[in-house]
C-alpha cells in the first residue's frame, strides 16, 4: 500500500484495506475477519491485517473531527498527519467529545482548534517485519492506556494503516490453535518413544537375573590392576619422599581405598535388595573418617573452582563404633552428586550432635551445596530404585543409577533416616540422622583424659570471602578459647587490623585467604607489612590444595604458616601453636605457660576481661578529678590511678564536674567526652571560659573517650582540652599524659597527706585480673546501658542510642571485651549517620557477644 502523498484535506479520511488510496468521502466497513488471513500465523504481514485507513491532518478542526467521528461510528480513532505526511500521533473520539464538552460556551471558538494539540499521549506502533510474537507481547504487557487500534508504520514511521486489536487476538488464537497441532504431533511422537522405551525396559529387567553374575565378572577385572596399584603405592610410601610427593601419593591411596569399598558395595546391591547385607561394628574417628571423605572430593571440587570443606562441631565425640566403610560411601554419593550439580560456591558437610543419649549419640551429617536445586516433583523420587531426578545424568558407581538408594537402604540400616532440602535454583541439602555406639576408653589410656585446648586471651582475625568457611573456623577456634572476629572484605580487614593495633591491641594471629577476589594473600601481607603497627602480625595463609607458593616470597613477608584447604583441626590447631611461639620480641610469653603464680590464680581469669601488671609511676601524687557517667570506666580508672597513689575525686557528668571546680582546685581532670546533661567538650568550653565560676581556668584536662579517630583528637584538642587518651587506657599512654600534666599543673598549696610507698610490681611473668566485684560491676552496667539501647531504638532517639553504645564502647574496650566493643563502636557509628536499619541489625549480635561474655566468666569463676 502506498502512503507518500502529502495530506493537505482539513477534512478527516477513511480508507478500507481493499479500496484505492485516494481519500473517500464514507468510510467503509473493515473486513470480516476470514481465516484466510493468519493462516501465516507468527510469519503473517502485519499488512495484511491493517483493518483500515484513518487519517486527518494536524490542520483538521475539532468540530470536523468530531462530526467525522460522529458519521463514522465503526472509527474510534484516527491517525494524525503533519504537512509532511509524517505521523503527529493518535486522536480517538473520546477524547475530542470530552475536551469540547468540558469548554461550554467556549465552544464555537475552541472547536474551530487544530486537532495537532489534542492528541492522545501514548499511542502504539507496530513497524511492519517486527516479529509477530514481539508485538503480541508487548500489546499484553503494556501499561499505558488501552487502545482498540494500533499503527502500522513502515521502518521510516510513514503511515501504513490501522490495525484492531481484535484482529491481533484472533491471531494469537490461530498462532495458539497451529502450536497446539505442532505440540499434538509431537506427543504423538513422544508415545511412540514410550513405547519403545517400555520394550527395551521390558529387555532389560528379562537380562536382571545376569546381574550378580555380570558384577563379580567386572569386579574382578576391575580390582586385578587396582590391587596392583595399591600394592605399588604402598611400597612407594615407603621410600624416601618429600611432603609433596607423600600427599600425592596418599591421595592415590585413599582414592584407591575408596574405589574398592565401592565396587565391594556395587557388589552388595543385591544383598540389600534381599535384606541380607551385614554391617560392621568397629571403632573409628569420625574427624579422620570426614577428613579423608574430603580430601577423597577435593580435587573434583577444586576443578571446578568450588570450595569443599567439613565442619565437625566441637562437641560432636570423635571416637565411634559403627561401620566406616558404609558411611563413607553414603558420604562420597552424596558430596559426588553435590559437586555434579553445583557450578559455583561451595559444598559444604556439617556434622552435628543432636542429642546426647547416654551410650550412644544421635549424629546428624549434611551435605549442602549452592547449586541448581531440585524441584517438588523429582525430590519425592530420588530415592528409589532406577529413578533420577535428570535420566540424562552420568550415574556414580559404574552407572548403575542406584547411587541414593544404596545410600537410603544404608543409612536406614544403620537405624537411622535420610531428608533432602531443595527448592529449584537455590542448592541443596542432604541430611542423614544415626544413632552412633561411643566408645569406651579404658581408664589406663594415655589419652582417656586428654589436655583440653585452650588458646585462652588470643585474638585473631578470619579474611576470607566465604562466611560458612569462617564460620567453621571460628566456632573450631572458639571452643579453644580465642576471641574471632571475620570480615570478608580486605579493605576493611586491613581497616580494622591497623585500628585494632594503633590503639594498642593488634590481632594476636590473622588467617588470611590466600585469594581474596582480584587481591591476592601476598599483596594483602605486603600492605600489612608496610604500616608499622602491623608489621610484626602473625599471618596463617589459607591456601588451596597443592597450591603453589613462592617459598621466596613467602620468607620476604614472612608469613608464620600456611595451612592448605580443606582444613583439617588437627593441622589447624598445631598451626595456631606453632605461630604463638613465634612471637615477636616485645610479645608476652604464652599465656598457657605453666609459670603463674599462686596469688594470680587466686581470682580464675575472665576471657577478654584481664589486664596486665600496670607499669611503675615516678610523678608526685596529683590531685585529680574524675569525669566519668560510667560507674564502670570510673572504678577502672580508680584502680588504675591509685595503684600510682593520687588522689582521685569522681563526677558522673559534666554538670556536676563545673560545681566541684567552682569550689575546689585541682592538678587535673580526666574527662570522658560523651555524657548526659553536659558532655565533655561543653565542660571543657566552660572551664575556659573566663566568665564562668570555675576557679582555674587554665587547668589541664586529659580527654578519655573510646572515640580513637585522628578527627576525634582534634575535636578534642579544639574544645580546649590539653591532652588525649583513647579508650581502652592504655596505662603507659596515661602514664605519660599524667607526666604532662604534672609537669604543668604547680604543686597545690592544700597540704598533701602522706601517701604511702607504692607496692612493689607483681613479677612480670604473673597475671593480673579484675576483681570479682569490679567484673559483675561491668556486667551490671553493660546489661543496663544495652536495655537503653534496646528502647532508644524503639522510640527512634538516635542520639541517645548513640551515646549508650559509646559507653558501652568504652567499658567493653576497657575490660578487653574486642567484640563487643567493635560491634558498639560500628553501633554508635550507624546511630550517629541515622542509619536506623543498621542499628536494629547490630542490636542482636551486641546482645549475643555481651552474653557469651558473661557465659565464659561464669565458667571461670
Amino acid at each position: 500500500m502506498e502512503s507518500e502523498t502529502v495530506i493537505e484535506a482539513t477534512e478527516p479520511q477513511i480508507l478500507s484495506r481493499d479500496s484505492d488510496p485516494s481519500p473517500l468521502n464514507e468510510a467503509t466497513n473493515a473486513p470480516g475477519y476470514s481465516k484466510e488471513r493468519y493462516v501465516l500465523g507468527a510469519n503473517t504481514d502485519w499488512l495484511d491485517l491493517v483493518d483500515h485507513q484513518t487519517f486527518m491532518s494536524g490542520s483538521t478542526t475539532m468540530e470536523a473531527a468530531q462530526n467525522f467521528f460522529r458519521d463514522h461510528p465503526n472509527c474510534r480513532y484516527s491517525v494524525v498527519l503533519d504537512e509532511s505526511g509524517q505521523i503527529v500521533g493518535l486522536c480517538s473520539e473520546q477524547k475530542i467529545g470530552n475536551t469540547l464538552s468540558q469548554w461550554g460556551l467556549g465552544y464555537a471558538v475552541f472547536a474551530r482548534k487544530a486537532i495537532r494539540n489534542h492528541i492522545l499521549e501514548n499511542d502504539f506502533r507496530i513497524v511492519r517485519g517486527t516479529p509477530v510474537y514481539k508485538v503480541l507481547n508487548a500489546i499484553m504487557e503494556r501499561k499505558d492506556d488501552f487502545f482498540d487500534d494500533v499503527i502500522l508504520v513502515d521502518e521510516h514511521d510513514r503511515f501504513q494503516g490501522l490495525i484492531r486489536v481484535a484482529t491481533l487476538v484472533h491471531l494469537q488464537h490461530e498462532i495458539n490453535r497451529q502450536q497446539y497441532d505442532e505440540i499434538k504431533t509431537f506427543s504423538s511422537q513422544l508415545n511412540r518413544n514410550n513405547e519403545e522405551l517400555a520394550r527395551s525396559r521390558d529387555a532389560a529387567m528379562q537380562a536382571a537375573d545376569m546381574k550378580s553374575s555380570f558384577l563379580a565378572n567386572m569386579s574382578h577385572e576391575i580390582r586385578t590392576p587396582l590391587n596392583g596399584i595399591l600394592g605399588m603405592i604402598k611400597i612407594l610410601l615407603r621410600t624416601p619422599l618429600n611432603e609433596k610427593q607423600r600427599r600425592y601419593a596418599q591421595t592415590v591411596q585413599h582414592s584407591g581405598a575408596a574405589l574398592l569399598t565401592i565396587l565391594n558395595d556395587i557388589l552388595d546391591f543385591s544383598k540389600i535388595e534381599a535384606g541380607k547385607m551385614d554391617l560392621e561394628e568397629i571403632p573409628f574417628d569420625l574427624n579422620e573418617l570426614m577428613d579423608e571423605t574430603v580430601q577423597l572430593m577435593d580435587e573434583r571440587a577444586r576443578e571446578k573452582g568450588l570450595e569443599l570443606f567439613s565442619w565437625v562441631n566441637s562437641n560432636v565425640p570423635a571416637g565411634l563404633i559403627s561401620d566406616p566403610a558404609r558411611l563413607r560411601q553414603v558420604l562420597l554419593n552424596l558430596i559426588s552428586n553435590a559437586i555434579k550439580f553445583t557450578e559455583a560456591g561451595e559444598v559444604m558437610i556439617r556434622v552435628t550432635q543432636e542429642s546426647d543419649l547416654g551410650e550412644c549419640s544421635r549424629i546428624k551429617i549434611s551435605v549442602t551445596d549452592t547449586g541448581i536445586g531440585i524441584s517438588a516433583e523429582n525430590q519425592a523420587k530420588l530415592f528409589q530404585a532406577f529413578q533420577q531426578a535428570d535420566s540424562s545424568t552420568n550415574r556414580k558407581f559404574g552407572g548403575t543409577g542406584l547411587g541414593l538408594a544404596i545410600s537410603r537402604k544404608i543409612v536406614e540400616l544403620l537405624g537411622g533416616h535420610i531428608a533432602l532440602q531443595s527448592k529449584e535454583g537455590q542448592g541443596s541439602t542432604f541430611s542423614f540422622t544415626v544413632d552412633f555406639k561411643k566408645q569406651k576408653k579404658e581408664p589406663s589410656s594415655p589419652d582417656s583424659n586428654p589436655e583440653p585446648v585452650d588458646f585462652w586471651g588470643v585474638r585473631a582475625l578470619i579474611v576470607t570471602e566465604n562466611p560458612s568457611y569462617a564460620g567453621f573456623i571460628s566456632e573450631q577456634i572458639t571452643s579453644w578459647n580465642i576471641l574471632s572476629k571475620h570480615i570478608s572484605s580486605a579493605n576493611d580487614a586491613m581497616s580494622f587490623a591497623l585500628q585494632t593495633a594503633q590503639r594498642g591491641a593488634p590481632m594476636d594471629i590473622i588467617f588470611l585467604d590466600s585469594q581474596m577476589g582480584d587481591q591476592t594473600g601476598f599483596d594483602f601481607v605486603a600492605e600489612l607489612r608496610s604500616h608499622t603497627p602491623l608489621e610484626d602480625s602473625r599471618v596463617i595463609l589459607l591456601t588451596g590444595k597443592n597450591q603453589e607458593l613462592d617459598p621466596q616470597r613467602t620468607r620476604e613477608l614472612r608469613i608464620t604458616d600456611t595451612l592448605p584447604k580443606p582444613l583439617r583441626v588437627k593441622n589447624l590447631q598445631d598451626s595456631i601453636a606453632l605461630s604463638l611461639a613465634r612471637q615477636p620480641k616485645d610479645s608476652p610469653p604464652p599465656h598457657n605457660e605453666q609459670n603463674t603464680s599462686a596469688e594470680s590464680q587466686s581470682e580464675a581469669p575472665t576471657e577478654g576481661l584481664v589486664q596486665d601488671s600496670a607499669p611503675e609511676s615516678d610523678i608526685r601524687p596529683l590531685k585529680l578529678l574524675l569525669v566519668e557517667d560510667s560507674e564502670v570506666n570510673r572504678e577502672v580508672a580508680l584502680i588504675q590511678l591509685k595503684t600510682w597513689q593520687h588522689q582521685v575525686q569522681t563526677a558522673g557528668n559534666g554538670k556536676i564536674a563545673i560545681e566541684l571546680l567552682s569550689r575546689e582546685q585541682f592538678d587535673g581532670v580526666l574527662m570522658d567526652c560523651q555524657m548526659p546533661e553536659m558532655d565533655g567538650y561543653a565542660a571543657a568550653a566552660e572551664i575556659r571560659n573566663p566568665d564562668s565560676a570555675v576557679i582555674q581556668h587554665d587547668l589541664y584536662i586529659i580527654a578519655m573517650t573510646a572515640n580513637a579517630l585522628q578527627g576525634d583528637r582534634d575535636k578534642c584538642l579544639q574544645a580546649g582540652m590539653n591532652d588525649y587518651v583513647s579508650k581502652p587506657v592504655d596505662e603507659t599512654e596515661l602514664l605519660s599524659a599524667l607526666h604532662r600534666c604534672a609537669e604543668h599543673s604547680p604543686e597545690l598549696l592544700l597540704k598533701q597527706e602522706p601517701q604511702p610507698a607504692p607496692p612493689s610490681a607483681p613479677p612480670s611473668t604473673a597475671r593480673a585480673s579484675f576483681p570479682s566485684h569490679l567484673i559483675e560491676l561491668f556486667f551490671r552496667e553493660t546489661e543496663q546501658r544495652i536495655e537503653e539501647l534496646q528502647s532508644h531504638l524503639e522510640t527512634n532517639s538516635m542520639e541517645k542510642a548513640s551515646r549508650a553504645a559509646h559507653t558501652i564502647k568504652g567499658t567493653a574496650g576497657n575490660f578487653a571485651a574486642t567484640q563487643l566493643a567493635d560491634l558498639a563502636r560500628e553501633m554508635e557509628a550507624g546511630c550517629q549517620d541515622g542509619n536506623l536499619q543498621r542499628a536494629w541489625e547490630l542490636l542482636p549480635q551486641i546482645q549475643h557477644a555481651f552474653a557469651a561474655h558473661r557465659s565464659l566468666a561464669a565458667t571461670h569463676k
